[in-house]
């Protein structure tokens, strides 16, 4: 009768000293985590607060057909767009449609790899009735950006 009482006693040393050791694991695993997850949210606002405050404009498109992803406010501001407005719209919609060096030809280059980034100058059109569709001629530089795997 001893021994089922000795049996459960030692059973149940073992189970906390197994429970102790998983505890200890999962918060030594955490903290890795915790700081990849620290360095992340930095990097974002950083990334953000560039992006939102730059002195240019500046949008991420789609590559395959130009569909505006996210616009800052000063490009809204030069073409005369709300941000609702412009992601709606790809940048074919705001380009002139008789414009030599055509958005389809840029799209083009960049799905196929030939190029990692260019620089051109294109006919941009304002929002109509502000600036009374105005066409500017800007000077536009893009680059083609692929998600890397990362390491922890």
């Amino acid at each position: 009768m001893i021994y089922p009482l000795l049996f459960g006693i030692g059973l149940a040393i073992l189970s906390s000293l197994l429970v102790v050791q998983v505890v200890k694991k999962t918060t030594e695993l955490q903290n890795p985590v915790d700081s990849q997850q620290l360095k992340l949210i930095n990097t974002e606002t950083k990334f953000k607060t560039i992006f939102d405050q730059a002195a240019i404009g500046i949008a991420l498109v789609t590559p395959t057909d130009g569909r505006f992803l996210q616009v800052n406010k000063k490009l809204c501001d030069i073409l005369g767009y709300k941000e609702s407005e412009l992601l709606n719209l790809s940048f074919q919609n705001i380009t002139l449609p008789n414009h030599p060096n055509g958005v389809r030809a840029d799209v083009k280059y960049f799905n196929n790899g030939s190029v990692k980034e260019y620089r051109v100058q294109k006919n941009i059109c304002t929002k109509r009735g502000t600036q009374s569709g105005v066409i500017l001629w800007k000077h536009l530089c893009g680059m083609i950006m692929v998600n890397q795997p990362t390491t922890l």
